[in-house]
């Protein structure tokens, strides 16, 4: 067996899924007045894969600052895009990093876990979860 696959560890603790949705990601960076009152950056992007735990993104912007703001345990607000409407819900970022090194242009990979839902939207994202599980 290969040694670098042996040291890793699968964390997930829900099934993934695999689909691609649209997802909307508003910054939660903080919350000192004068960035309140500024309309949040927005990125856009899909799904790569869906969990009841979290998602995995694929943001479509090659910038390097828009990359810099998904640190880990950063706060993101995400709207996804669900048959049955929009879910929306707080999430901590665990994992980023570019898609492809040497070609920015293709984006970035975002791991995050949901730290809060509203149980409406919670409804709406099991529905979903049944329907592509």
């Amino acid at each position: 067996m290969d040694e670098d696959k042996e040291k890793m560890i699968e964390r997930r603790a829900a099934i993934r899924h695999a689909d691609r949705r649209e997802a909307h990601v508003l910054f939660i960076a903080s919350l000192v007045a004068d960035e309140v009152r500024r309309p949040p950056h927005k990125l856009m992007g899909y799904t790569r894969d869906v969990s009841e735990s979290g998602l995995s993104l694929i943001v479509s912007s090659p910038r390097e600052s828009d990359f810099e703001r998904c640190n880990v345990d950063c706060m993101l607000r995400i709207k996804l895009s669900l048959p049955q409407g929009v879910a929306e819900m707080d999430c901590r970022v665990v994992r980023r990093d570019w898609i492809e090194r040497g070609d920015r242009a293709k984006g970035y990979f975002v791991g995050v876990n949901i730290v809060h839902i509203e149980a409406e939207d919670r409804v709406r994202f099991a529905q979903y979860l049944s329907m592509v599980g």
